[in-house]
């Protein structure tokens, strides 16, 4: 009998010591934070975005539409679908530019746009209205710059020009086309 005592005392110990440990163990993994593993999916949705810009003055000095996006958290990208851009100088209309899609990319300082990229300016103060278009541009609104190194077409009542390339100071209303450039003056009688 003794022996069965000492066989049970010796399991009894062991049973102890096997919760403890299990409860040690438990107790650790629980104060633990959680780690999931970073997702790739978005982490937000959002319909009829509007993001605006003011100036140290509080005028608007820009405006991005969206139909809908989605913010990626794992390197903080916003996808555009059907976003607009308005850039405006002391509160009045400039440059506006539509596209198919976009990104915008982490920190918003850069918004990329593809599918059919469409810029206009309204013209006024001795400037006359203006319409571009091409593949894909990239816009830096904190800068008021934009460029591309695809096809661009431009035109305004007295100009056609095609190019490849362009940059864009916005907020100077300058462009300059970089390469290929073919363009055609309209005399008054062929203007629209």
């Amino acid at each position: 009998m003794t022996l069965n005592r000492g066989i049970f005392g010796l399991l009894a110990v062991a049973l102890a010591a096997w919760f403890s440990w299990w409860g040690y163990r438990t107790a650790v993994e629980q104060a633990r934070p959680a780690t999931r593993p970073a997702s790739s999916g978005p982490d937000a949705f959002m319909e009829a975005m509007v993001l605006s810009t003011l100036d140290r003055q509080g005028r608007l000095r820009h405006r991005l539409w969206a139909e809908r996006a989605r913010h990626y958290p794992r390197d903080d990208r916003t996808e555009l679908e059907r976003p607009r851009m308005a850039f405006y100088r002391d509160g009045r209309p400039g440059w506006r530019v539509e596209a198919a899609r976009g990104v915008l990319l982490a920190g918003g300082d850069e918004v990329r746009l593809a599918g059919g990229v469409d810029f206009r300016h309204p013209g006024g103060d001795g400037r006359l209205p203006a319409r571009g278009e091409t593949d894909r541009l990239r816009l830096w609104p904190p800068r008021d710059y934009a460029e591309t190194d695809a096809a661009v077409s431009y035109t305004n009542p007295r100009l056609r020009v095609n190019a490849v390339g362009l940059q864009a100071w916005l907020a100077e209303d300058r462009l300059r086309l970089r390469s290929q450039v073919h363009a055609r003056y309209l005399p008054r009688e062929a203007r629209p």
